[in-house]
């Protein structure tokens, strides 16, 4: 039941790489606090046996030491006044010869524990389990009389389990923020793919639709021209084929990398109207223009293209029969009526390849235009603006 939902619950994409993410982190971040820990409990664990061999070799170099150890009562100096020496408390004196302890004031010793004790060679550093706790043991002699000085590793142990415990419950903590910061960052990683997949998609199935058509009526021509030949089929078969070859060579245009153009001074009023006159019998364009001589060092064709498509676009998407154009030295724009305006979505995708307003796709464009002007303004460095207001559409593409 357990597997069957995590199975359910990482078929989603960006919930398995958040989740893959998470148990990698987890699992790196308590191995490392894991390993701070232990490296900790090592480097304490050594402090503490070289200040043992260093008291039980050093100690016994005073002469009130033999006192100290032997007496029955032992005092210990004021530990606040560093002047003195430290004597240690946690020792244990035994006379192995007649198997006796002499001094024991702090542990209760089983004959196994004082068997172990007999057991520890001089000037190693032992470590031995009395009464459930653990204990480092440095052994020396005064006269004929084993000194053992213990020291209680309880507290140094109980403190690493401690901070070993926080450091558990730190990575749970840890996995949850992870995994949060993991789903984030693997929605803002996988969404633009799957945007982008989509995008795809619907490229392939734009392009399909748009070559199967024309494909379909050269087939049906053909049928025709079997029964009965008529030019009008041929005409026809041969518009189809230009259509191709134009969606072909936009395709191919928009497909190739930004690459470096021959550039020239051009006089674009001279050009755009050499341009417009084309357009004449299809529309009534009106071109303004402040100056006689707006000239740029641009590329010619990529300039006549811009302006072709813009024209081309505004004839089949026009509600009336008018066409503004205005030319300055900063921008160039062209501007059409139209039956609505256009949303924010709309204005925002037209510049999308096959991208049509029109949803009936009754119109004879192929939705190529606008990406290929939009395509030309970024190799020219320019930019292309587009905006709906009082029913008009209009293109403003600044030098």
């Amino acid at each position: 039941m357990i597997r069957n939902f995590i199975n359910t619950y990482l078929q989603d994409d960006e919930k398995k790489l958040a989740f893959k993410l998470s148990i990698a982190a987890f699992f790196i971040f308590t191995l490392t606090l894991s390993l701070i820990v232990w490296m900790s409990y090592i480097f304490s664990y050594r402090e503490i046996k070289k200040e043992l061999r260093e008291e039980s070799q050093n100690i016994l170099g005073i002469p009130e030491a033999r006192d100290l150890f032997l007496s029955d009562r032992p005092s210990f100096p004021d530990r606040k006044n560093e002047n003195r020496k430290r004597w240690p408390r946690d020792f244990i004196v035994i006379n192995e010869k007649h198997g006796t302890i002499i001094k024991n004031d702090f542990l209760d010793l089983s004959k196994e524990n004082i068997d172990a004790l007999y057991s520890i060679r001089k000037y190693i550093i032992s470590s031995i389990t009395i009464n459930g706790k653990d204990y480092l043991v440095s052994k020396n002699t005064v006269d004929s009389n084993s000194v053992l000085f213990f020291r209680d590793l309880s507290p140094l142990q109980s403190f690493h389990i401690t901070l070993l415990s926080i450091a558990i419950v730190a990575s749970f903590i840890g996995l949850f923020i992870i995994y949060a910061l993991s789903r984030y960052l693997a929605k803002i990683t996988i969404e633009p793919i799957k945007a982008q997949s989509r995008e795809l998609e619907a490229y392939s199935h734009n392009v399909a639709h748009e070559l199967r058509t024309p494909l379909s009526i050269m087939r049906s021509n053909l049928e025709l021209l079997k029964i009965k030949p008529e030019n009008r089929f041929i005409d026809s078969t041969d518009e189809e084929i230009t259509g191709m070859e134009h969606i072909i060579d936009s395709l191919l245009f928009l497909a190739k990398p930004d690459g470096k153009n021959n550039h020239q001074s051009i006089n674009l009023v001279k050009k755009t109207e050499e341009i417009i006159s084309k357009y004449q019998t299809e529309a009534i364009i009106t071109f303004k223009s402040k100056s006689k001589n707006i000239t740029k060092l641009t590329n010619d064709d990529l300039y006549t293209r811009i302006i072709c498509n813009l024209i081309e676009n505004a004839i089949k998407y026009k509600s009336g029969w008018e066409i503004d154009i205005i030319l300055n030295n900063e921008y160039i724009s062209i501007s059409n009526s139209i039956e609505k305006n256009l949303s924010e979505v709309e204005q925002k995708n037209i510049i999308k390849v096959f991208y049509q307003w029109d949803s009936s796709r009754s119109s004879t464009g192929y939705g190529l235009g606008l990406a290929l002007v939009n395509k030309i303004t970024t190799i020219l460095g320019w930019t292309m603006d587009i905006d709906t207001k009082s029913k008009k559409f209009i293109v403003k593409i600044g030098f």
